[in-house]
């Protein structure tokens, strides 16, 4: 089976948009990171609404985008790109088959059910100084059944990277 990570930014009030995208969390180390995610990878997996919001017309690696709607632009200019109509735990279960380093970019909405249901073998979670956006969301919960392994403090921002603890594998 194969390595299941995860990459979402939050701001420092739990934002996880701001002006819809989560551009606005980022900065030039979350960033750097960010491709590093995507170096070690050999899919990305997003959903909807990020595919909706965010710059997902190219990407260096396949892009699976979960959707009950047909992918429009830019994503859908993407020849990397391809939609799959099913939740994120059966799209886990059949990435699996296809992919052995998947990497989720998302939101709640998407990460929550793999979260909880044990799915994600480590989550990179990046802490924005910056806040003021919307949807926000308490990251605890989230972080349940997942242990901290490192906590580093960035110019913009922190870092934090769980894994799933050993009573949830």
């Amino acid at each position: 089976m194969g390595m299941v990570t995860a990459n979402i930014a939050i701001g420092a009030d739990g934002s996880t948009t701001i002006k819809a995208s989560s551009s606005g969390l980022s900065f030039l180390a979350d960033r750097t990171r960010f491709h590093a995610l995507r170096s070690e990878s050999d899919v990305i997996i997003i959903g909807g609404n990020t595919a909706r919001n965010e710059p997902y017309g190219s990407t260096p690696i396949p892009l699976i985008v979960l959707s009950k709607s047909p992918l429009s632009p830019p994503v859908s200019d993407n020849p990397l790109a391809e939609h799959w109509h099913m939740n994120i735990l059966e799209a886990l279960t059949r990435a699996r088959t296809q992919y052995s380093r998947i990497l989720l970019e998302g939101g709640p909405a998407l990460l929550t059910p793999a979260l909880a249901a044990g799915q994600i073998d480590r989550l990179y979670l990046t802490i924005s100084d910056a806040s003021g956006g919307e949807n926000r969301v308490d990251y605890i919960p989230l972080v349940a059944g997942y242990t901290e392994i490192e906590r580093t403090v960035n110019p913009g921002g922190t870092f934090l990277t769980y894994d799933l603890a050993p009573s949830h594998q």
